[in-house]
């Protein structure tokens, strides 16, 4: 993994004193009386030590106490344990400074990341703070050691108005506190490191004049960490620059990726291509339905095309009639494409549709002279059609009376010369006008058994 730093430290437009200090692979102020803006840049390959010290006191010589944070790093053990004991250290040496000072309170913030590989580690004491902006999205990773973030943690405030709170500088821990008094505790965190990933170290001379939204909207604009760093530090100078600023930016690449394409790398995952793939997949999925919506139309104005009056039908003989070709009264005119089957048009020729004989109702008379001896009542081809009721009236079997119908029996002479069965049931009832006013209707027969016979099926009991 290669990583590239540019820092950039200043007293700002307020102070004239600069009591900020920082740490770039061994590049620090070493003359904390030249009050000009300082940057260094450097690329490294897998291993990296960045820190930024903030030093308070103000007359009280708060830029020496900042110096004795990070001057002493590079004889520092480089691991997590090791700079913790290094910042202990360093405590005692500031706490020793301020009492040949007359007791004096001086001290400094700590925030610093040391790589090794792919892996960070961070310590921070104080309020400077360390960011992680990856794939286009800002998280602090340090902890405010503040009033305020004491009341956010208790839930009396949150991040909103911690900002404004007048205890938001209210240190609860730095550097130069006496062991007598307290003993420190960094915060400690680790992490994984990607590549692309980009770490940004500032005071609070940064984070005072811009808030983690315009941090962001800056990183994800400027692709490239000098061009970010150089625009964050005027952006603050412009918003008043009321303390020192100090920004450092460290990107992490792959050996393979050059410095060149960094830019391109970064500026790949920001909001605003976010919001163009977005809305391409938006227009693939419009585009999708509109096809779809097409497809269902034609498949629909097909299916129309076939249940519309051009629509044909076939019968047994393999005829195609069509069913537009009908007259007024429902019934076909004879069109057929079979032409010259005056046969078969006849058969549709009365009646229209209704004279079609079904091809289950002949099966259903098959079936009915297969049936067993068993069944009460038999009807069959050869079963003498049911008379009419006598003239009395009364049925011989049950003594009342009835009107007897024959409903099953089919005519044979209209059978055998292919035709249709007539709806006409007058044929099949013989006058009665002796009928009783109570007489059953013809389509249900009674019997000793109470048999139902039905003009369709007969039901066993």
């Amino acid at each position: 993994m290669i990583y590239k730093s540019y820092a950039i430290c200043g007293p700002g437009l307020v102070r004239s004193e600069n009591q900020d200090n920082l740490y770039v692979n061994g590049a620090y102020r070493p003359d904390v009386t030249d009050f000009s803006e300082f940057r260094h840049e450097t690329i490294t390959s897998d291993l990296g030590l960045f820190a930024v010290a903030d030093g308070m006191g103000g007359e009280k010589h708060g830029e020496l106490a900042s110096l004795i944070t990070v001057s002493a790093l590079n004889s520092a053990e480089h691991s997590s344990e090791g700079l913790q004991r290094y910042l202990l250290e360093r405590n005692d040496t500031i706490c020793e400074l301020s009492e040949e000072m007359g007791g004096s309170r001086i001290g400094s913030t700590y925030v610093g990341i040391n790589i090794i590989g792919n892996d960070a580690d961070i310590l921070n004491i104080g309020d400077s703070r360390i960011y992680l902006f990856r794939q286009g999205t800002l998280t602090q990773l340090s902890y405010d050691h503040t009033s305020a973030q004491r009341m956010i943690d208790l839930g009396m405030l949150d991040k909103v108005a911690a900002a404004k709170h007048p205890d938001k500088h209210k240190l609860t821990q730095h550097m130069g506190i006496s062991p007598t008094e307290f003993v420190i505790e960094p915060y400690r965190a680790h992490l994984a490191v990607l590549p692309g990933d980009v770490f940004l170290l500032c005071s609070d001379g940064l984070t005072d004049m811009l808030d983690d939204q315009g941090i962001e909207s800056i990183l994800t604009t400027h692709g490239d960490i000098q061009d970010a760093a150089e625009n964050l530090y005027a952006t603050a100078l412009q918003n008043g620059g009321r303390d020192n600023t100090t920004v450092i930016l460290v990107q992490a690449e792959n050996a393979g990726v050059s410095i060149s394409n960094r830019k391109r790398v970064s500026s790949a995952s920001s909001p605003g291509i976010q919001k163009q793939k977005i809305v391409t997949i938006a227009l693939c999925v419009v585009a999708i339905v509109l096809v779809t919506a097409v497809v269902f139309t034609v498949i629909r104005s097909f299916k129309s095309d076939g249940d519309d009056g051009s629509s044909y039908y076939a019968d047994d003989d393999d005829s195609y009639h069509d069913r537009s070709n009908r007259d007024g009264d429902g019934t076909a005119s004879g069109t057929s494409l079979n032409d010259g089957n005056d046969e078969t048009d006849e058969h549709y020729s009365n009646g229209g549709m209704d004279g079609m004989e079904d091809d289950d109702d002949k099966d259903d008379d098959e079936d009915d002279d297969n049936d067993d001896d068993e069944s009460p009542k038999d009807i069959t081809d050869e079963s003498p059609p049911l008379a009419a009721a006598p003239d009395d009236g009364v049925s011989p079997r049950t003594g009342e009376e009835q009107d007897y119908r024959d409903t099953d029996k089919p005519d044979e002479s209209s059978s055998q010369n292919g035709s249709s069965y007539s709806n006409d049931l007058s044929e099949f009832v013989k006058p009665d006008s002796a009928a009783s006013e109570n007489e059953i209707p013809f389509y249900q027969i009674a019997t000793d058994d109470t048999v139902t016979i039905s003009d369709e099926e007969e039901i066993d009991e």
